[in-house]
């Protein structure tokens, strides 16, 4: 199975609507992605090569783990909309 295949198997396992989470098509990701620089990176879309470079402040990471989805629910609160 590929990791498309692996994400929204799980979306169906958290009972996750298609209004809230789904694949996006090829002609719909660029929006998305923008949005997500607007929101995350400090800098303008598509003038970097790696976020990380740039996240806004604060932010917070970490590289002690393999699996980062086995600890997930240690640094995001149960409650909190990603």
């Amino acid at each position: 199975m590929d990791f498309k295949h692996e994400i929204l198997n799980e979306a169906v396992k958290l009972r996750l609507p298609a209004a809230s989470f789904r694949a996006l098509g090829v002609a719909e990701w660029e929006p998305v992605i923008k949005r997500i620089e607007e929101t995350f990176v400090a800098a303008p879309y598509n003038s970097l090569i790696w976020w990380w470079e740039r996240f806004k402040k604060p932010c917070y990471s970490t590289a002690a783990f393999d699996y980062p989805p086995d600890i997930l629910d240690k640094l995001i609160p149960a409650q909190e909309l990603v």
